[in-house]
């Protein structure tokens, strides 16, 4: 799907998801356990945010008032399921740039302000600001949690603006691996943020097994000495052992693997694969667990029934996981250990399924896309998408997916890109009607979106 660029924090809904993995399984004294869970890291949220401003933070009674809930309605975001995530996040921007308009200098409420505010950034402008914020965080006395989250985000966001900020990005990381090191070694932090802030520094690392291995082996000791019996440990440890397992044995195939790589390779995985079989004894309810199990049976290669398993597993605790079916789509590749026809087959059984929902039935598109990319030429690849039996199962899943999905508009841009391919002209133009505000870049600009839609008006009926 195409996504478009907004600087509000969609991230706090990945925040909130493994959070609330951290219950046990559901009745009324896990409900409880929960409220506890929430008003804790609440709480906790509120003292490391308008809390340490007070005490600080650049106080002024010109937008204290501002600042403060600002601040506590972030909290309150990072702290436990809520169902109106976009309209708070809309508040705390509002009460950030009212702080701002009024003069705020306070590089917290800065921080925040540019997390949730609507106003539009010219090129680099965002992450030039997010980069200066988080200078002032750092040098600050502000916690060590906050000084973390402001350094990680500039070096995403000096990551997606390209090479050129490549020295900055790794300034970036490695003061949010320093910042987050001190966070693991307080075990009064609530073991919901200890989770999301190593999984976040875990997979903005994953392709540099030198900084993975870094930070991991400064976090090892007080993890496992602070939550000893926490499955976030063990599901944090797996995460790391099945990178690094990786970066030893590189991403290209078999042939190219490094002396030594293989030995190395199937230590980790066994490592990753201990601690993840702890996690699911500690807790059945993440999703996460299973999740990560898959990719270590997709390197360990020990029975189609574990993946099974697994996969069964992960289905059972969420039937609309996507991230799920794709790990089983990875596995049954001709790369691994399938073929052509058990990557359609399983697409079909993603499409045809009653149980599962969300975007797996367009795991069936996705088959497709991976089959055309192997066409020989560019010729080759441009032919398969206007053969009608693949025009079939691409027009039925998207059908069944916008039935399931009504709202998620978004993914007409797919759609409506396959029909171009197609050249299922009908098709075309019923989705181009239906895009709502129209993402160019997705499309390659808006030159190769006009011809697009010049094709399609001159085979309009």
């Amino acid at each position: 799907m195409y996504f478009p660029r907004f600087v509000t924090t969609i991230w706090a809904a990945c925040i909130i998801g493994s959070m609330c993995a951290q219950a046990a399984p559901w009745d009324a004294t896990a409900a409880q356990r929960q409220k506890g869970i929430v008003a804790e890291t609440l709480a906790w949220n509120i003292e490391t945010l308008s809390g340490a401003y007070r005490k600080v933070g650049k106080t002024n009674s010109a937008w204290d008032g501002a600042a403060i809930e600002a601040l506590d309605g972030f909290a309150k975001m990072r702290s436990g399921p809520i169902t109106n995530l976009d309209t708070l996040s809309k508040t705390v921007g509002r009460l950030a740039d009212k702080a701002m308009a009024a003069g705020c200098e306070d590089p917290l409420v800065h921080y925040v302000h540019l997390r949730h505010t609507q106003l539009p950034f010219s090129p680099n402008r965002y992450e030039r600001e997010l980069s200066k914020v988080a200078d002032r965080l750092i040098a600050s006395e502000y916690p060590p949690i906050r000084k973390t989250y402001a350094a990680m985000r500039a070096a995403q966001e000096l990551k997606e603006a390209g090479t050129n900020f490549t020295t900055a990005m790794h300034h970036y990381r490695r003061a949010a691996m320093r910042a987050a090191t001190n966070v693991v070694s307080d075990k009064r932090v609530p073991i919901s943020e200890i989770d999301d802030i190593c999984t976040e520094i875990l997979s903005m690392l994953t392709y540099n097994g030198t900084q993975l291995e870094q930070f991991y082996k400064s976090i090892e000791g007080p993890l496992f000495q602070n939550w000893p019996q926490q499955h976030s440990t063990f599901l944090i440890k797996g995460q790391f052992y099945i990178d690094f397992a990786w970066s030893a044995r590189g991403y290209g195939l078999a042939n190219t693997v490094p002396e030594g790589g293989w030995n190395l390779f199937r230590d980790r995985l066994r490592t990753a694969a201990n601690a993840l079989e702890r996690a699911w004894e500690l807790n059945q309810t993440d999703i996460r667990v299973p999740i990560r199990m898959l990719r270590v049976e997709l390197g360990q290669g020990k029975d189609r029934n574990r993946m099974e398993l697994w996969f069964n597993r992960a289905m059972g605790i969420d039937p609309n996981s996507d991230a799920a079916c794709y790990e089983k789509f990875l596995y049954v590749q001709p790369l691994w250990y399938g073929t052509r026809e058990d990557m359609l087959t399983f697409g079909r059984e993603c499409f045809a399924s009653t149980k599962w929902g969300g975007q797996v039935p367009l795991m069936l598109v996705t088959a497709h896309e991976w089959l055309a990319a192997r066409g020989k030429d560019a010729a080759a690849k441009e032919q398969y998408w206007k053969d009608p039996a693949v025009w079939q199962d691409v027009k039925m899943a998207y059908e069944k997916f916008f039935k399931l999905n009504p709202s998620e508009t978004g993914w007409r841009h797919n759609y409506a890109r396959h029909a171009y391919w197609a050249e299922q002209w009908d098709d075309l133009n019923k989705q181009l009607s239906l895009l709502g505000k129209v993402n160019y870049e997705y499309f390659g600009g808006k030159l190769d979106y006009d011809k697009m839609v010049a094709e399609a008006a001159r085979h309009k009926r």
